[in-house]
């Protein structure tokens, strides 16, 4: 659970439930200062977490909650993601590279920043999958990025914007797939 304060709670689930009014939290992460935690991802292996807010996005390792990595950007972070990559994304992103295919990631960490980028890494080895700029038109003057999701295969980013659009990349060639233009600005994907 993100709080107001900068900090990460982490509880313990029992029957399917989470309690935090129950025992105390499990553990408390610090590191995002006092800006509020805007997002808390648990990655589908269960093996890492990140915690995003406006001036940093922070990767744990969920074995014993210790930080792996801190990521900051001049420009701020508007939301994450991090999604569990298929076997055809995997092979996509290896560009047909049998040898690379190992190198592949397995989960991908995606974020969103300030400047309207969407960037895409190997959740463990924080390699750089993708690099995904919104088009021309889209772009305005900057600050216009609301949020990211990634596929539940990892082979798609979509980005959601306050002019009203999404926009669709596919990751393994970072081309732009589709702009879906809705009513109002988009506050979650």
């Amino acid at each position: 659970m993100g709080t107001s304060a900068g900090k990460v709670k982490v509880y313990v689930a029992a029957n399917g439930a989470s309690s935090p009014s129950g025992a105390g939290a499990l553990a408390t992460l610090k590191g995002h200062g006092s800006a509020p935690v805007n997002r808390v991802i648990v990655s589908p292996s269960g093996t890492r977490a990140l915690s995003v807010s406006a001036d940093r996005a922070i990767l744990w390792d969920t074995s014993d909650w210790h930080k792996v990595r801190t990521l900051r950007s001049r420009d701020g972070i508007v939301d994450g993601a991090i999604c569990k990559a298929t076997p055809t994304a995997a092979a996509d992103l290896a560009e047909g590279d049998p040898e690379r295919l190992a190198d592949v990631a397995e989960e991908l960490l995606v974020l969103g920043f300030g400047d309207d980028s969407v960037m895409a890494w190997d959740l463990n080895t924080l390699a750089l999958a993708a690099r995904l700029k919104l088009p021309a038109a889209e772009r305005g003057s900057g600050k216009v990025l609301t949020c990211v999701a990634a596929s539940t295969g990892g082979r798609y980013v979509a980005a959601g914007l306050r002019s009203g659009s999404v926009v669709l990349w596919d990751i393994p060639t970072g081309a732009l797939v589709r702009i879906i233009d809705l009513p109002e600005a988009v506050n979650r994907v």
